[in-house]
């Protein structure tokens, strides 16, 4: 008896070790093969590189907000360098495959693998990964939404490498599984309520003055010049706030979309348009949506398709450059928000990780229009 007692303590220990939570299979998978004892403690946005170790190399874990492994590789380069070019997926992407070519998870040779997913050796040969350090002299291009290029300087050579600018690939996850990542990340987003500007959103951007102390802030447009990232401030006592009023309806309404600043929650019926023609439904604040793409480094643009019946209809893009897709949310506003409404709801369709490679300025020019208030 206390043999079998003992027994299960000991199981129960080790399954407590193994108790951590993995935000894609594909790590979970790598952990499982590479046998790591990752404990459940790791706490969130952990960087670890000098804990775990594979055919003597070490090991890049990292954890996102939530706690969970969201990254798991062979250490290659150095996080100086990674915070330099600010971009995080694409050297992540580049380590974890490094670790799955040798792993073979899926059973596939190197070169049926490389083929598969599009990733070219330019120079050099694929085993050279194995020599490449946080020291290696590197080098790193990309054609805007189409694909990266990394080249190292070895010993042996050059080590050059390609691969498509593709958020399935680098993130290591399907669109099946990045919906249900969505859908489960979407309502433990954290949600912030504030009626004031970030200071954040006043740098670097061109100003332009209109009438009546209405500034227009000027941040870009995408596709076309009705999609726009455009805020529109007014002067108060020396600082400046975001427009939000009755009679400037359009431009508050856009600033609301693409900031989420409101003196309130503003609830959503959110429907995401999945694969397969299947359609999942949430209830969830528009704080929310924008905070799960800000979180994800999309840059948020709007177009108006129309004005009727005290609903304002258009269209909220979050486009991610450095994954090269867009989460596009069509949305129908009533306007009695801007009375203090608090039963007022907005619907939303959700359309997530469309490639941008795809997206063509027709494909989302559905009858926008410009609307001009006085």
């Amino acid at each position: 008896m206390k043999r079998f007692v003992l027994s299960t303590l000991i199981l129960c220990v080790a399954m407590l070790l193994q108790a951590a939570s993995f935000h894609t299979e594909k790590l979970a998978a790598i952990a499982k093969a590479t046998r790591l004892n990752i404990p459940d403690s790791l706490g969130a946005d952990m960087d670890n590189d000098t804990t775990w170790i594979y055919r003597n190399r070490p090991l890049r874990l990292r954890t996102n907000k939530w706690g969970e492994v969201s990254h798991i590789g062979y250490k290659l380069f150095d996080r100086n360098m990674i915070a330099t070019y600010a971009n995080t997926v694409v050297f992540d992407f580049i380590e974890r495959y490094a670790l799955e070519t040798d792993l073979r998870i899926d059973g596939l040779t190197t070169a049926v693998r490389l083929d598969k997913d599009g990733v070219i050796v330019e120079k050099g040969n694929i085993n050279m990964l194995q020599y490449i350090t946080p020291q290696t002299p590197l080098s790193v291009d990309n054609l805007s939404r189409r694909m990266y290029c990394m080249t190292w300087t070895t010993a042996n050579g050059e080590l050059k490498i390609s691969f498509p600018a593709d958020y399935q690939l680098m993130i290591g996850a399907n669109l099946i599984e990045l919906e249900e990542m969505a859908l489960r990340n979407l309502p433990r987003t954290e949600i912030i309520v504030t009626a004031t500007i970030p200071d954040t959103l006043l740098e670097n951007y061109e100003t332009h003055k209109s009438k009546n102390k209405v500034f227009i802030l000027e941040r870009g447009n995408y596709l076309n010049s009705l999609i726009r990232a455009d805020l529109t401030l007014i002067g108060s006592k020396g600082k400046m706030q975001l427009l939000c009023n009755k009679r400037n309806t359009s431009a508050s309404i856009s600033n609301i979309m693409l900031t989420g600043v409101f003196p309130r929650l503003l609830p959503v019926n959110l429907t995401i348009e999945c694969y397969g023609n299947k359609k999942k439904k949430m209830d969830i604040s528009l704080q929310q949506i924008i905070k799960f793409c800000q979180d994800e480094c999309c840059t948020l643009y709007f177009g108006i398709k129309e004005i009727e019946n005290g609903v304002l209809s258009g269209t909220l893009f979050a486009v991610n450059e450095i994954g090269a897709y867009d989460n596009m949310f069509s949305v129908e506003v009533p306007l009695t928000i801007l009375n203090g409404d608090e039963n007022a709801v907005i619907d939303a369709t959700a359309y997530l990780y469309i490639p941008l490679q795809n997206v063509t300025e027709s494909f989302f020019n559905q009858n926008l229009q410009s609307y001009h208030e006085e």
